[in-house]
């Protein structure tokens, strides 16, 4: 997606949607990102080089789980040591709430990695015998 040069004419339209709001939260960024047709970073970027303050996007993401949740998953991680992969520990965390994916980031997060069982190694398929090789 090629994104639209920044022109006087909507660099002013970015001007008057924006007003006087300091900092600029990330709500306000993504209307004008669409009224204005370009991206949310665009859109930061181009405030942030105007002089404004601007919200990061990071401050305003939520966190996937709560504190009672990773206490939760802390206590079954530890509880059950070496039982698990991180594809069953998500499958039994919370009704299978959460990927796999994110199961192993929250306990490499928390360094209870230890407490994970291996997964079994994925046997790769030959496409040539030996002696082809």
């Amino acid at each position: 997606m090629a994104l639209p040069k920044w022109t006087e004419e909507r660099t002013n339209a970015l001007t008057d949607f924006v007003g006087g709001e300091s900092p600029v939260s990330q709500a306000t960024v993504a209307e004008a990102a669409v009224q204005l047709e370009t991206s949310t970073r665009s859109i930061s970027s181009k405030l942030r080089k105007m002089g404004h303050d601007v919200e990061l996007a990071s401050a305003s993401a939520s966190r996937a789980f709560t504190d009672a949740q990773e206490a939760t998953l802390a206590a079954f991680v530890s509880d059950n040591s070496g039982t698990y992969t991180y594809a069953e520990i998500a499958s039994h965390f919370e009704d299978g709430a959460f990927s796999a994916k994110s199961i192993q980031g929250k306990i490499l997060s928390m360094e209870l990695t230890g407490h994970v069982k291996p997964a079994p190694k994925v046997e790769a398929v030959r496409t040539y015998s030996e002696a082809e090789e």
